[in-house]
């Protein structure tokens, strides 16, 4: 699951968000994405240590695999995702 934290209100949530859902549809059916607005649930990013707005939160099986904070390029969001979504050698 793709988590982006965010609020409404900013240039960059709002600037990075496009980006994020031209990704999604490029990992359909691997990634989930889910948007949590920071100002309307202050003690989630809390918990995940989230101090800087937006940032992306790459969770798999509960566990936080991924950290990015600020803006993000398409591009690189892609080589971040393939990579976190390609197996894992024992």
């Amino acid at each position: 699951m793709l988590v982006e934290i965010g609020a409404s209100y900013l240039g960059a949530c709002q600037i990075l968000f496009p980006v994020l859902e031209a990704t999604a549809v490029e990992f359909q059916g691997r990634i989930q994405l889910m948007r949590l607005d920071a100002y309307r649930n202050p003690s989630t990013p809390r918990n995940y240590g989230v101090h800087s707005l937006p940032t992306l939160l790459y969770i798999d099986k509960g566990v936080v695999r991924e950290h990015i904070t600020g803006m993000v390029s398409k591009q690189s969001l892609i080589e971040t995702l393939t990579n976190l979504l390609a197996p894992q050698e024992a």
